[in-house]
């Protein structure tokens, strides 16, 4: 067991006296231990209003107060704490019923290597679990962010499974002439090509459900709400949308005016929160300099940056607020960089 790995325990015993055994018999285990003895059910609330506990040890029984009483009140309270019983031999039937009523485990009272195993074991798994979440929730945070410079975005973007729309922004409504996207959850994006392009879109489909995205930019001619056609390119990237796997669709209606389609194509190089090169556009440029310099027999230097601390500034600003950092930190980098400097915002930070 790890030195200094700190645990929270809630120990329900007979006395203090006995709770305390317990407790010194988790530090010469490896834990470090601030834990709380508790004695009913009052105690019992008392502490999970007071703040989280990591376990709770519980003898079968003290006084009219059993474990089981102890679990039911931790499950009314939706708490994430792993309950082990000991108490003296039962039989099967009494384990049983421990387990089904939720306890981790039931061990012999005298089995003391047993329980800081089981200790070990729940613990473990409790900060898995905390991990798992924790993910979930950074995962959730993302998808938010993402939803919202998306939905700002100039750029028509959709995002599409098994040719059917999932989600598209603002901007892509707008290009097609659609008001709102419920309008757009019925129809096939096939609809929205031109009869002429069909089949070639169609190939286009069977290799992204084959997992193969298409390289560069195709062209297509598709259709608007009111039946209109125009002349559009299409990037293809694998995505996901909750969780799920599918593809993202960046669309552009092809112009022929120079001047508009070198400012769509410095916007499609852009990160859209930080302004900065966005992580494809850097990875073409990195790609250029490294075979530059191979070639020229020069030397070149790459500098990473990553805010210290910026789950805490999420934590406290919240998502608009740590926008905002970071758009203050590449203005920043512009001020004070060589005219020459590629800037690019690297991955979602």
């Amino acid at each position: 067991m790890d030195t200094g790995n700190v645990i929270r325990p809630l120990i329900l015993e007979e006395s203090s006296n006995e709770a305390e055994a317990l407790a010194s018999s988790l530090r010469n285990a490896g834990f470090a231990v601030r834990y709380r003895h508790i004695e009913d059910d009052e105690d019992l609330r008392t502490a999970l209003d007071e703040q989280d506990w990591d376990i709770l040890l519980a003898a079968s029984q003290v006084g009219g107060y059993r474990a089981l009483d102890a679990i039911a009140t931790i499950k009314q309270a939706g708490k994430d704490i792993p309950c082990i019983v000991f108490g003296p031999p039962s039989g099967n039937d009494n384990t049983v019923a421990m387990l089904k009523a939720g306890a981790a485990d039931y061990i012999d009272e005298e089995a003391r290597e047993h329980l800081l195993l089981a200790v070990e074991r729940e613990i473990g798994n409790l900060r898995e679990r905390r991990a798992h979440r924790h993910c979930k929730l950074l995962y959730a945070e993302s998808e938010k962010r993402n939803r919202i410079l998306l939905d700002s975005s100039r750029d028509p973007v959709a995002y599409l499974h098994e040719g059917m729309h999932v989600y598209v922004n603002q901007s892509y409504l707008d290009i097609f002439g659609y008001v709102d996207r419920e309008e757009l959850e019925s129809v096939p994006v096939m609809d929205m090509i031109a009869a002429d392009d069909q089949q070639r879109f169609k190939d286009i489909l069977r290799t992204l459900s084959n997992g193969e995205t298409p390289e560069g930019t195709l062209e297509f001619n598709v259709v608007q709400a009111d039946g209109n056609e125009f002349q559009a390119t299409m990037q293809f990237s694998p995505a996901s949308v909750d969780g799920e796997p599918c593809t993202q669709v960046m669309i552009h209606q092809k112009s022929h005016d120079q001047e508009l389609e070198k400012e769509l194509q410095q916007l499609r190089q852009q990160d859209l929160l930080t302004g900065l090169f966005n992580h494809q556009h850097f990875m073409e440029e990195l790609k250029t300099a490294v075979a530059n310099a191979t070639v020229e027999k020069r030397h070149g230097a790459l500098l990473y940056l990553e805010p210290s601390n910026f789950k805490g500034i999420k934590d406290t600003l919240g998502i608009a607020g740590s926008d905002l950092v970071l758009a203050d930190i590449a203005q920043l980098l512009r001020d004070n960089s060589p005219d020459d400097a590629i800037l690019a915002r690297y991955a979602g930070t």
